[in-house]
């Protein structure tokens, strides 16, 4: 990237990750892998922000929802 910010070019690569995210829901557990959604590049303190999201439809559901958690495989 050129011209963002008072360092010169910014130069990076983005993480080659896989996140899966798992939820346990009453009885069953259900995995669904994360996407990265948004990339914050704040090149005044030369910082890159990656938001990873994931969808699961708990309508009416949210009280059975006992624990999530993440993991992370890969990562260059």
């Amino acid at each position: 990237m050129q011209n963002v910010g008072p360092h010169g070019a910014l130069t990076f690569e983005l993480p080659k990750v896989d996140i899966v995210v798992s939820v346990c829901l009453g009885e069953d557990l259900i995995e669904r892998p994360m996407r990265c959604d948004t990339v914050i590049v704040n090149a005044d303190h030369a910082t890159l922000s990656m938001v990873w999201r994931a969808s699961f439809d708990v309508h009416q559901q949210v009280a059975k929802l006992h624990w999530c958690s993440l993991e992370q495989s890969g990562g260059q």
